[in-house]
């Protein structure tokens, strides 16, 4: 029981205790870390449920899913690596304690609890309630991770709002990727039909080298060299002008490949740029609707609605974000 008690405390000081820090230009405390970490966490989960809301046919709900596949580890990597920076080998631990007693707290309104966290933000005074605690995380620690979320689901919701037509020849990764350069046309390497080596020269020999009988054997074996020298070349030109035509024809398959991709990515571009106005439309309904259900969430707490409350909600938290 001593141990757990002790264990209790040491994780209960990597919260609190950088939290009463007085220096004001120190990198962000355990506690912000934490909170944005939580409070990312469930945007993330948001962003997945509101994606798989959008009604899509059967191949454009699939690219839908592997893109927010993709987004979604990509997010959950970047919790995970600020917390391990911030926590080392005990990241985990820390961040399955610290949801545990977060929304156990949030859920009974423990104002002592939050008093005793949040001590001294950087930059910030101390949240009164939980909902300006909610709305100091939104609107200066993730507003750039809302932004970018409300931008990705409009992205979506526009790209599967085009014509089926459209949609065949315009993934969505090629919408998603309209704006990106293009990487450089691979040089074409020099052709090889040019590189056999030259015959050595033919020697002929001397009548009193030996008999009759062994300058005629000595004359059939170099007769004999150079047809099987001669095969060679002939074999390597072969090979040779092969290797050539098959080069010839990947840089044209290439140049093929590069001029669709071109084409593909004007079409994104002129698509994009007509549907500017309702993407941005977009992007602020999204983005607004995640703002609002992080600081002023109806019927409940932020945690009941997002993702459960106590230990349940600590270990889901922990196994999504490290395993």
């Amino acid at each position: 029981m001593r141990n757990i008690q002790i264990k209790f405390c040491t994780l209960l000081s990597l919260i609190i205790l950088p939290s009463l820090s007085i220096a004001t230009s120190a990198p962000p405390n355990n506690a912000e870390v934490l909170i944005s970490a939580y409070f990312k966490y469930n945007i993330v989960k948001e962003v997945k449920k509101s994606a798989e809301a959008i009604t899509a046919t059967d191949t454009a709900k699939t690219e839908i899913t592997d893109t927010l596949n993709s987004w979604s580890k990509q997010q959950q990597q970047q919790i995970r690596a600020s917390l391990q920076k911030q926590f080392n080998d005990d990241a985990k631990e820390t961040f399955s304690f610290f949801v545990k007693n977060y929304t156990a707290a949030e859920k009974d309104n423990d104002l002592d609890y939050l008093k005793t966290l949040t001590a001294r933000l950087s930059n910030s005074p101390a949240p009164k309630s939980f909902i300006q605690l909610r709305n100091i995380a939104i609107n200066q620690w993730l507003k750039n991770d809302i932004n970018s979320a409300g931008t990705l689901l409009s992205e979506i919701q526009t790209w599967n709002d085009l014509p089926s037509s459209t949609r065949s020849t315009l993934s969505l990764q090629d919408w998603l990727e309209r704006d990106k350069n293009a990487p450089p046309p691979t040089p074409p390497e020099p052709s090889l039909a040019n590189a056999e080596p030259d015959l050595p020269a033919f020697v002929e020999l001397d009548e009193d080298e030996g008999s009759a009988m062994d300058i005629y054997d000595k004359l059939q074996s170099k007769r004999r060299a150079q047809v099987l020298a001669e095969s060679q070349k002939y074999m390597k030109q072969i090979a040779d002008e092969r290797k050539s035509a098959e080069e010839e024809y990947a840089q044209r398959k290439s140049a093929k490949a590069t001029k669709e991709a071109a084409a593909v990515k004007a079409q994104a571009q002129k698509l994009a740029a007509a549907e500017s106005e309702v993407m941005e439309q977009r992007k602020h309904t999204w983005t607004a609707r995640f703002s609002r259900l992080a600081t002023s969430v109806v019927g409940g707490t932020f945690s009941a609605v997002t993702g459960g409350v106590g230990s349940a909600a600590g270990a889901a938290a922990a196994q999504a974000i490290f395993e």
